[in-house]
């Protein structure tokens, strides 16, 4: 597995569901929503958000991403412009 070096994020993008709640997205709108969304594989020594972690949802800028291959990108933490919380079932 590649290690990402400073404050550097392996990301792969993330499947997301035909639907968000009650709202349909279109297949117009698939490519554009899809490609925000994104799962954290490996993080870098110099990530200062712990929250950031493997495995974990982001929202990340549509052009922050450098594609490395197999699927996957290379962003900095700075591109991540939020983290998709867990539903929880209360």
């Amino acid at each position: 597995m590649l290690e990402p070096l400073g404050a550097r994020l392996i990301v792969r993008p993330a499947e997301t569901p035909d639907k968000v709640g009650s709202l349909y997205i279109p297949p117009s709108a698939e490519a554009t929503f899809r490609s925000c969304q994104a799962e954290v594989v490996a993080r870098g020594p110099d990530v200062s958000d712990w929250r950031l972690q493997p495995g974990a949802r982001v929202i990340v800028r549509r052009f922050g991403a450098a594609d490395i291959g197999d699927g996957l990108a290379t962003i900095w933490e700075d591109d991540v412009i939020g983290i998709v919380a867990e539903a929880r079932d209360d």
